[in-house]
């Protein structure tokens, strides 16, 4: 309690401590998935993805669409135990669905890659 409170009160940082930067041991394996719905929104690709949770996971997954000149307009953020399934509604930087199946499939690599590291 004393080092929330310090925490709070001063700009000192609190040591990180081991238990908050791993995730729990799973004895089934999450495979990562990535699927692309273009029949649900009538403006957006939506990108469901499936994988383990990790730390700085979110960031890497929206870092990522961002170096493929996506535009995320709405997430959707879901997390049980060590499995997260989120899903992005995004478009291309002229606000169109992506439909092209080559690009599609770069950016499944891309996701596919990051979910993996």
């Amino acid at each position: 309690m004393q080092d929330l409170r310090i925490a709070l009160t001063s700009m000192a940082r609190p040591p990180e401590t081991s238990q908050y930067a791993l995730a729990p041991r799973l004895s089934t394996t999450i495979t990562p998935r990535v699927e692309f719905d273009n029949e649900s929104s009538d403006t957006f690709t939506i990108i469901d993805i499936s994988a383990r949770d990790r730390v700085g996971f979110l960031y890497q997954v929206t870092k990522a669409l961002y170096d493929l000149n996506l535009d995320i307009a709405s997430a959707k953020i879901v997390t049980e135990g060590s499995r997260v399934m989120d899903s992005f509604y995004v478009s291309d930087l002229l606000r169109r669905k992506v439909v092209e199946p080559e690009r599609l499939g770069k950016i499944k690599e891309l996701l596919l890659t990051v979910l993996k590291s």
